[in-house]
């Protein structure tokens, strides 16, 4: 039984979609299905509402969208700990 969640939410760059990060987002969710040997589970969350046009806007908008979506599609109230990790072009930031 899970314990505790750790939430990773995955956001790709300017321009990208949902499809840039699909694969990282399998690979992550294959390789952390179950929980470790504390209870810790991993969950993952590959942001939808960031694509396209929609990335133009800036990092502010952008931002809050994600805020947006994490807070509408995560069942718990809080994890346990938190990771952001975001694509771009020439870059990951984590």
């Amino acid at each position: 039984m899970v314990q505790q969640i750790h939430l990773l939410v995955l956001i790709h760059g300017m321009w990208g979609n949902p499809a840039n990060l699909a694969a990282l987002n399998c690979a992550i969710k294959n390789k952390h299905a179950e929980p470790n040997r504390d209870g810790e589970g991993l969950d993952v969350l590959l942001t939808q509402n960031n694509r396209n046009k929609a990335t133009y806007d800036g990092i502010d908008w952008g931002g809050e969208r994600t805020a947006d979506e994490v807070h509408a599609e995560t069942p718990y109230q809080s994890p346990f700990a938190l990771t952001w990790t975001y694509h771009s072009a020439r870059f990951v930031i984590e």
